[in-house]
């Protein structure tokens, strides 16, 4: 699949909406936009959201090739790559939270 190389990130609001953009080679390439809900707090996690999409996208990649430190072996050590694949999961699901975070207090100020 192909799709704007990362990183996404969120630009300026524009009437309540928030751009979601990509500079490749210095340009900026718009990805998309919210749609500047009257909930600031949902429409700021949608954006989130969409933002960190390829992060997302390439967890679910990595966790949907099943490997891990002993994915030879599934049938003795299945736990120990349920556990690999769950790490990655979190990882990502940290950085969505933590984005969140950074995101809401920078349209705070």
């Amino acid at each position: 699949m192909k799709y704007t190389q990362k990183p996404w990130m969120l630009e300026a609001e524009n009437l309540g909406c928030k751009n979601i953009v990509a500079y490749i080679d210095g340009e900026m390439t718009e990805i998309a936009c919210t749609s500047g809900l009257s909930d600031e707090e949902e429409d700021r996690g949608n954006a989130v959201l969409v933002t960190l999409a390829p992060e997302m996208f390439e967890a679910l990649c990595k966790i949907s090739e099943g490997r891990g430190r002993y994915s030879m072996d599934p049938l003795y050590h299945a736990g120990n790559t349920i556990e690999d694949m769950k790490k990655i999961a979190v990882d990502v699901v940290s950085r969505v939270d933590g984005y969140e975070e950074i995101v809401r207090r920078v349209w705070e100020e």
